[in-house]
């Protein structure tokens, strides 16, 4: 029987943006409702562009799916630290700081890992083409000079 690696990005994305919604919850109650939807729409966005990513096309396309979901971690940061600092919403839970950081810190992992990997394999491919193309030429000028001489 396979067993499936776990993928604890996926799983704190989710678990994030679960905690998204019950703070929501709290800010609809104390009437923010525009700072409550923003932090909702750009909360759960982080998980659903991390797990987009994990259909990706490509490398390149998984980074960017990644990027992508970073810049929604900085939105998040930003409303999040409205709601901290703001003297009219009350009950801040401080360990969805603690939440993102984690998320932001795997994505930002992750990120880096995956452009080395491109890096690597775009150095590479480049070398081994070229050295290819320079062999081929090569080839091809000695067969033209035994067929003059």
């Amino acid at each position: 029987m396979e067993s499936k690696k776990e993928n604890i990005i996926l799983n704190l994305s989710v678990e994030f943006a679960l905690s998204i919604i019950d703070y929501s919850k709290t800010l609809r109650v104390q009437q923010h409702y525009d700072i409550a939807s923003q932090l909702v729409r750009s909360g759960t966005s982080v998980g659903a562009n991390i797990w987009e990513a994990q259909s990706s096309e490509s490398r390149k396309d998984f980074v960017h799916k990644l990027k992508v979901a970073d810049k929604e971690a900085k939105e998040v940061e930003y409303w999040l630290l409205l709601c901290k600092s703001s003297i009219h919403i009350t009950n801040y839970d401080i360990s969805m700081d603690d939440k993102l950081l984690s998320i932001q810190k795997l994505l930002s992992r992750i990120i880096s890992t995956n452009k080395k990997k491109m890096l690597f394999l775009f150095t590479h491919y480049h070398i081994n083409k070229s050295t290819y193309q320079k062999h081929v030429r090569q080839k091809r000028n000695s067969t033209t000079n035994c067929q003059r001489g």
